[in-house]
């Protein structure tokens, strides 16, 4: 694969990548020159490069949300996947330890308790003072051998205690690589392990998936100025989850957009899930924005809420199209309403 290995191709390269993102009417921000210095050296994830290539081939904007999301899906991800390896290792390494110091413990108190037995039975036995004298010295060098070891059994605390810390460390980068950092919900990298879960039998698989995407968004931004329209992306999400039955995993998706996927056993049923997007389309028209420092009210955002149910047997990608498939209705029929997707298995009964 083609790298930057001389000074001539690297300027090429930080020059490649500047005038893709003026192209593109992206800020150099770390995560999109990093994005476009991988595509450009292919020296990263092949998988990137083809998403980029498949991108412009159709013709579609290369915007902060898509370079967003493969950061999230290409670069943190595979980040996350060494922190969780190292922090399994460490988790052998504080078991390992605590057995070898358990174990330790043990021997040297069996060893000195049969010591201590053999030294009483010498003395009562009335061996001479040569037999005493060495058995004094053993009971000597197992006492300075106790203390040694009492010396390192503090000293694998020491250790224990710091490896404790460096793993503390990595739950918390581990945390951060599947949260946005926006919303404080789930990314997509963090929705992705949930489904895994739910594979693996970790957790109850969905019943239910919802696609909710704000309205108009690009209007505010332009209107109001991207911090506005942050505010917006974040005070929609709490609105979300507030409204959202207890154990749903809700993730941003990307942008303005949100999944939820609701467990099998609450809105079981058709009009149960009506209910509930009605309620979370209702909970959104209804909010304000009012910032403080001039008064400034936002009020005209609503969401559209596209519903799929989760069948057994259907994979995430048949939900999440399905799902996404009745969001874009609800878009095309004005905005601002909930559209459940018709269940495939049911359309065969």
């Amino acid at each position: 694969m083609a790298q930057a290995t001389t000074t001539a191709s690297a300027f090429q390269v930080v020059t490649d990548v500047i005038q893709a993102l003026e192209r593109h009417g992206l800020a150099p921000t770390p995560v999109n020159y990093w994005i476009f210095y991988e595509y450009f050296t292919r020296s990263g994830s092949k998988a990137l490069v083809e998403a980029i290539d498949r991108r412009i081939e159709s013709r579609r904007c290369l915007d902060e949300v898509f370079l967003q999301d493969l950061y999230q899906r290409f670069v943190a991800g595979e980040t996350l996947d060494r922190l969780m390896a190292v922090n399994g290792a460490l988790e052998t390494l504080l078991k390992s330890v605590d057995g070898d110091l358990g174990r330790a413990d043990a021997g040297i108190c069996e060893f000195k308790h049969t010591l201590d037995g053999s030294v009483a039975s010498l003395r009562i036995a009335h061996y001479p003072d040569d037999v005493r004298k060495i058995s004094g010295t053993l009971l000597e060098a197992i006492n300075q051998i106790q203390a040694y070891h009492h010396t390192l059994h503090d000293r694998l605390e020491e250790a224990e205690h710091e490896t404790r810390g460096l793993r503390a460390q990595l739950d918390q980068q581990h945390k951060a690589a599947v949260t946005d950092p926006l919303t404080g919900i789930l990314n997509r990298r963090g929705l992705e392990m949930e489904i895994e879960r739910g594979v693996r039998g970790e957790r109850t698989r969905p019943g239910s998936m919802l696609v909710m995407d704000i309205d108009h968004f690009k209007r505010i931004n332009d209107t109001h100025g991207h911090a506005i329209g942050d505010v917006v992306i974040r005070m929609v999400a709490r609105k979300i989850a507030e409204v959202l039955p207890r154990d749903t995993i809700l993730a941003r998706f990307g942008g303005e957009e949100y999944i939820a996927l609701l467990p099998s056993n609450v809105a079981t049923t058709v009009h149960q899930l009506k209910e509930l997007g009605e309620r979370i389309r209702d909970t959104i028209q209804r909010l304000t924005l009012v910032r403080q420092t001039d008064d400034l009210r936002v009020t005209d955002f609503t969401l559209s809420v596209g519903i799929s149910e989760w069948s057994g047997g259907q994979t995430f990608d048949e939900v999440f199209n399905r799902a996404d498939a009745a969001l874009y209705q609800a878009k095309t029929a004005g905005r601002n309403r909930v559209v459940i997707a018709s269940d495939p298995s049911r359309a065969h009964c």
